[in-house]
C-alpha cells in the first residue's frame, strides 16, 4: 500500500492518491509492488507513505516521472546569430535545461517554472566559442 498526501502536519493530511499494490513472497524474499499516477503542482510539497502486508521493516524504491516528457517545438539557427529552440511542458512544473560539449558533462544553462502557455523558449547566443554545443531538458 502506498498513498500520496498534502498537508503539514500528521493530524492534516489530505490524500492525493493511494493505491494498493501486489505482495509475493519467494525464497525468503518479500516483494511488494504498488503503482499509480497523480497531477503533482509545481510549489506544493507532498508526504509520501508506504506499508507492506508482511509486517516488517524493508527498504522501497521510489520512482517518480512526469505524466508528460517535455516536447520539442520549433528550432532555429541562423549563421553567426543564435540557436533557438522551444519546448512544451506541464504548466507549473519545474524545468532544467543543460548543455554539454562531449554528451557526458552537463552544465544547468537555464532552470526555472513552466509559465501557464506552457512553452519555454530558450535562446544561447553565437558569440559563446564553442565549434558544438548539445542540449537537454529535464523536468526535476
Amino acid at each position: 500500500m502506498a498513498a500520496v498526501y498534502t498537508g503539514n502536519s500528521v493530524g492534516a493530511l489530505t490524500e492525493v492518491k493511494s493505491g494498493l499494490g501486489t505482495a509475493l513472497s519467494a525464497n525468503g524474499i518479500n516483494l511488494s509492488q504498488v503503482a499509480f499516477t497523480f497531477a503533482a503542482a509545481g510549489g506544493t510539497t507532498y508526504a509520501v507513505v508506504v506499508d507492506n502486508s508482511f509486517g516488517s521493516g524493508g527498504f522501497f524504491s521510489l520512482m517518480v516521472q512526469p505524466a508528460l516528457p517535455p516536447l520539442l517545438g520549433s528550432a532555429s539557427f541562423t549563421p553567426g546569430g543564435p540557436f533557438s529552440f522551444a519546448f512544451s511542458a506541464l504548466p507549473g512544473s519545474g524545468y532544467l535545461i543543460e548543455g554539454s560539449e562531449d554528451l557526458e558533462l552537463w552544465i544547468p544553462l537555464s532552470s526555472g517554472i513552466v509559465p501557464a502557455s506552457g512553452v519555454i523558449n530558450y535562446s544561447e547566443p553565437a558569440a559563446n566559442g564553442l565549434l558544438q554545443r548539445f542540449f537537454r531538458v529535464r523536468l526535476p
